[in-house]
């Protein structure tokens, strides 16, 4: 198991158990999966017909997008062929457009609802994260690039070296105010400090006072704890069978501290 699988692990293990998210609106499970700006698909023009609940036009089997417009529906389908850059055929078997034979089409509905429970739970509803997000166009999503230790940044200050003794201790028992990563071996803790600097493209400082690091004055170092949380949450409810899981801080940031919001068109 490398360094990046044992760490995932590790915020899964202190990601707590997650509250089951609660059924969402209809209009916030299409925002997760809509280019913003975009209320009606492009060349399909229906008139009013448009206007009417999706489940009431021609369409089947409609699970989750049954009560937004048949517009807003079309318009949604046509945004994940872009962000996902797959055709309609990855889910669906025309002519019928309402089978459920292709895996992928189950796995995209717990997706949608994998979004916009991320975005309820972490972002206040906010259409924050959203196929996009983590697919940026293709499908499986672009692999991460593995930083090196020789790409991590430097605090200007460090804390004291480590003592050999105290290295394989948990992190909680050598280091002050530690609540996300507690049993944690304490010589890891600083390696994982440092791939966060090189995941999100920022300084130490950007979470930490320098020079006291045990400081919570910093909203930053809050809202890492919450993105850990995040992390946990996401591989416990959505990749269960998979202990090793594909989420992580560089899968969304990719070397930048606000995740790109680019749309895909």
């Amino acid at each position: 198991m490398t360094m990046r699988p044992v760490i995932l692990f590790l915020l899964v293990a202190c990601g707590g158990h997650p509250a089951a998210p609660q059924a969402p609106p209809p209009d916030d499970l299409v925002s997760v999966i809509t280019i913003p700006g975009r209320a009606t698909p492009e060349g399909m023009d229906w008139g009013d017909k448009g206007k009417l609940p999706a489940k009431q036009l021609q369409f089947k089997n409609l699970q989750l997008l049954g009560d937004v417009t048949g517009d807003r529906l079309m318009a949604a389908m046509q945004s994940m062929k872009a962000s996902l850059g797959q055709s309609c055929k990855l889910c669906h078997g025309p002519p019928d457009w309402a089978s459920d034979a292709k895996p992928a089409k189950k796995r995209a509905r717990q997706m949608i609802e994998m979004a916009n429970a991320i975005n309820a739970k972490f972002f206040k509803g906010v259409p924050r994260v959203t196929c996009l997000t983590c697919h940026r166009g293709a499908t499986p999503p672009p692999k991460v690039i593995e930083p090196t230790p020789d790409q991590f940044r430097k605090p200007k200050n460090p804390p004291p070296a480590l003592a050999a003794a105290d290295e394989q201790k948990p992190a909680g028992e050598v280091y002050k105010n530690i609540q996300s990563f507690k049993q944690m071996p304490a010589k890891q803790l600083l390696f994982v400090m440092g791939l966060f600097t090189a995941d999100l493209g920022v300084e130490c400082e950007h979470c930490h006072v320098d020079g006291d690091w045990a400081a919570d004055t910093k909203p930053p170092k809050q809202r890492a704890r919450e993105m850990m949380e995040l992390v946990g949450f996401v591989a416990k409810t959505y990749f269960p069978d998979k202990p090793q899981t594909p989420v992580g801080c560089a899968f969304c940031h990719r070397g930048k501290v606000k995740p790109p919001h680019e749309r895909v068109e």
